[in-house]
Order: structure tokens, then sequence, then C-alpha cells
């Protein structure tokens, strides 16, 4: 066998586990941005139902989902949680976007150092 077929067959290991790698962070990366767009839905519903809370008198009642569970309130009661929980959900989306933008120059520089060329067909 020459030493051309035996180098091909000692580096198909490396080129599956680099692939693999290069598929787990095109997983991670399809992940986090889809968990972003998620969390960016419940603000916009969050603060549309803020904003019509805002317009609601105090002392009228409101039913929220708490855990599976239909719960009565007042609007009163139930604003100050909503804000609290889209200043959250504000708070998340911000992290995740630092991860997603970290990550992305963590996998470029992957690449980069383990000379990967992208072929599309």
């Amino acid at each position: 066998m020459s030493q051309q077929g035996t180098q091909g067959m000692s580096s198909l290991p490396r080129i599956k586990a680099l692939q693999q790698k290069y598929n787990d962070y095109q997983q991670t990366l399809t992940d986090i941005a889809t968990k972003m767009r998620e969390l960016q839905r419940d603000e916009e519903e969050h603060s549309i139902v803020i904003g019509t809370l805002q317009k609601t008198p105090k002392e009228r009642r409101c039913f929220r989902m708490v855990g599976g569970a239909l719960v009565e309130k007042t609007a009163g009661e139930t604003l100050p949680v909503l804000e609290v929980k889209l200043e959250n959900i504000g708070k998340t989306v911000k992290q995740l976007a630092e991860e997603h933008g970290r990550l992305v120059e963590e996998f470029e520089k992957w690449k980069t150092d383990n000379k990967i060329q992208i072929i599309k067909q």
C-alpha cells in the first residue's frame, strides 16, 4: 500500500472529529438563535399586555397562567409581576446575544486554526 493511501486512512478519524465539532458549533448557534427569537416574541407579548394593563383600573380582575393553572388577580397585582418578567426576559435576550456573538467568534477562530473551508455543492 502506498504511503499516501495509509496517510489518508489515518486522517479519517480526525476528519470525522472535525466534522462533528463543526456540526456541534452549527447546532449550538442555531439553538441560541432560536431561543433568542422565542424570548423576543415573549418580550413583545409581555409589552403588549403591560401596555393594556397600564390603561386598566388597578382593581379590575385579570387572569394569568402560572405553572399551568389559571390564577385570578387584580390588574394592580399582576402589573408589577409582568414588569419584572419583562425586565428578566430582556436581560436573558441580551446575555444570549452576547453568548451568540462570542460563540461566532470562537467558531470562526476554530475554522481558521483548523483550516476549515466550506465547499457548497
